[in-house]
């Protein structure tokens, strides 16, 4: 599987992350480590993987940490425990007798998953060890919901926040691991990918298994209600340039494909922000364009990102994520562009 082949084993092989990764690396570099850590994020986005590279890096007696060989990292005493399923009187024991005896390891890391769903009891063992640190004892606790975890808990931890990877990021990435694996995938059906995951690496690399599976065909991503790069790039041509009855037709070859409506108005939001961005001279490597909507004015992009988001959001909220709403949508829109020309000229 991609997901286990392609998960990094040193803190060079992180996407995405390089706010948390440069500064882990100089708390490595100057031995400077603190009895807790909190990695907080979406699902994904590799807390439980910059945990156990962590965990090894503050063992390993190498230059380039972690080395993977030496006998430090072969002898880092890493324990990994899953809150959500390991609860109750059980997990508060195994704290305590994690801390009763000696280890081998410059640093014993405890890395606890899911710390968000802890007991009480599991707390306040954990707390009643960090009151009373031990020097070479290391708690890196992984949530995806931190507000949950106990506020004494979280002010004696060193907090980390990971965030999605979205973009060129994480299109180069995905295209690095085709050419490696040879994988035949066009770049509208890889970007296709990228808007399905939603910034998850971990998903991204399990649709683009999905992709190879069967033979770069984008009719996998359209199964899944994902609609290609190439159709929202096309969307934006006939609502730009060309006419009402135009833009109804291709709409209506859109609905054929049954796509996730709240996924294709995200990919629309995005799409019109990342305009406003380039146009405004904002650099972000998480760009990509469409042609058609630079041609636009930033005053006419942000008015269309309003429009957009506002009908997203009463769609949501009544319910009615459905062909018609997003037809008359798109009409509001195209109406919206030709005023917006029509005052210009």
């Amino acid at each position: 599987m991609f997901t286990d082949k392609y998960r990094p084993k040193r803190f060079s092989a992180v996407i995405g992350q390089d706010h948390i990764i440069k500064n882990l690396q100089e708390s490595v570099s100057k031995d400077s480590i603190h009895s807790c850590y909190m990695f907080s994020g979406p699902q994904g986005t590799g807390k439980t993987t910059v945990a156990r590279i962590f965990s090894r890096a503050i063992n390993c007696i190498e230059n380039d940490k972690p080395c993977g060989k030496c006998d430090g990292c072969k002898r880092a005493e890493i324990i990994e425990i899953n809150a959500s399923s390991d609860r109750g009187i059980e997990m508060a024991r195994k704290l305590g007798e994690i801390v009763m005896y000696s280890t081998k390891s410059k640093y014993r890391c405890v890395i606890l998953d899911e710390f968000h769903s802890a007991t009480r009891e599991c707390s306040n063992a954990l707390l009643k060890t960090l009151e009373e640190p031990i020097s070479n004892t290391v708690f890196i606790l992984c949530s995806t919901q931190p507000t949950k975890i106990i506020p004494t808990i979280q002010s004696r931890a060193k907090r980390y926040t990971f965030k999605r990877t979205f973009g060129k990021i994480l299109f180069n990435y995905l295209n690095n691991i085709c050419r490696a694996e040879k994988i035949k995938i066009d770049e509208t059906t890889l970007w296709g990918v990228c808007s399905k995951s939603k910034g998850i690496v971990r998903d991204a690399l399990t649709y683009l298994e999905m992709v190879r599976d069967s033979d770069g065909d984008v009719n996998v991503l359209q199964s899944l209600g994902t609609i290609a790069y190439s159709e929202i790039k096309q969307l934006f041509e006939v609502l730009i340039v060309g006419n009402t009855n135009g833009v109804l037709h291709f709409i209506d070859q859109i609905h054929n494909l049954q796509p996730d409506y709240n996924e294709l108005y995200t990919s629309l939001m995005n799409a019109v922000y990342n305009t406003i961005l380039k146009k405004s001279g904002v650099e972000n490597e998480n760009q990509y364009g469409f042609q058609e909507l630079e041609n636009l004015s930033v005053l006419t992009l942000f008015d269309m990102l309003a429009l957009l988001r506002d009908e997203h959001r009463q769609n949501m909220y009544e319910g009615a994520l459905s062909e018609i709403n997003f037809n008359v949508t798109m009409l509001k829109l195209k109406n919206m562009i030709n005023i917006k020309k029509v005052n210009r000229s």
